[in-house]
């Protein structure tokens, strides 16, 4: 692609969903988030209760809906265990919810 004067000008590609989510769990907004949602629940992990001082907490999205402009009522403090229990029930409930919204289509026979 050329610009108006006839030079040659770099097209950038698209990131993928997987490189927009990289960069933004790196900002400074999110760890700002982050750190905010923390001290919200007073340092704990919101399932079974370890204090950060035993363990690093995690910010788990309880859905991406709001991915970016989250709330914290949209985030949940976890302990990495747990995290990963949450991150599988998250991924099973947009499973459900995609087959229920496959079977009130109108197209669903």
């Amino acid at each position: 692609m050329f610009n108006l004067f006839g030079e040659a000008i770099e097209q950038t590609k698209e990131k993928t969903q997987e490189e927009k989510y990289h960069d933004y769990i790196h900002s400074s907004k999110w760890h700002r988030l982050r750190d905010k949602k923390i001290e919200s629940v007073g340092g704990v992990c919101e399932r079974c209760g370890i204090s950060k001082f035993s363990v690093t907490l995690e910010v788990h999205h309880l859905h991406y809906r709001t991915f970016t402009k989250e709330r914290l009522e949209d985030l949940q403090v976890l302990c990495h265990d747990c995290h990963g229990f949450a991150d599988a029930e998250r991924q099973t409930i947009a499973e459900l919810e995609k087959k229920a919204h496959q079977q009130t289509s109108s197209l669903y026979i």
